[in-house]
């Protein structure tokens, strides 16, 4: 849930497809380093307690958008990547739960990786026409107050089930 939030959120708050783009690389640069870095090396990681940082990624990006974009992209793209490497340690955990063999490891890894690039993508894809049907319908006049109402419930999804 959390990842594919997250990303749909910082495209969002990009506003823009080129500024998306570099942002959520940054997101993919840093969850595909941990969690090749942190699988091949065998590191363990307290899963819930990853998972209650994955979450609150989503509450802050909801909470950055309330109150507008950021004036540094430069800042704000380097605390998408920090995410992105918290997120990777979510997926290492994830992928050595399954117990895949040694034998073959790092392709499946790949493969692994390149699906949730596939889900993300599909995940942001979703949104934007999500959106642009909700826009059409409602009319153009409501974008800002659809895309405040998207932030706050990013911020409120986070906010309450990180606690869980």
């Amino acid at each position: 849930m959390g990842s594919p939030l997250f990303v749909a959120g910082v495209a969002l708050l990009a506003g823009s497809a080129k500024r998306a783009a570099k942002v959520i690389s940054a997101f993919v640069v840093g969850h595909s380093l941990t969690l090749m870095v942190a699988t091949l090396a065998g590191w363990q990681f307290n899963a819930a307690a990853v998972d209650v940082v994955i979450v609150l990624s989503v509450a802050f990006v909801g909470f950055w958008g309330m109150f507008g974009r950021p004036k540094r992209w430069d800042i704000f793209t380097a605390i998408v990547f920090a995410f992105g490497l918290i997120h990777g340690l979510g997926l290492a955990t994830r992928f050595q739960a399954l117990g895949v063999a040694e034998n073959g490891m790092l392709g499946r890894l790949i493969a692994f990786n390149i699906g949730i690039e596939i889900g993300q993508v599909t995940a942001i894809m979703a949104a934007f026409v999500l959106a642009f049907i909700v826009s059409t319908l409602l009319g153009q006049r409501h974008d800002a107050a659809l895309t405040k109402t998207a932030f706050v419930g990013l911020f409120a999804t986070g906010a309450m089930v990180a606690p869980l």
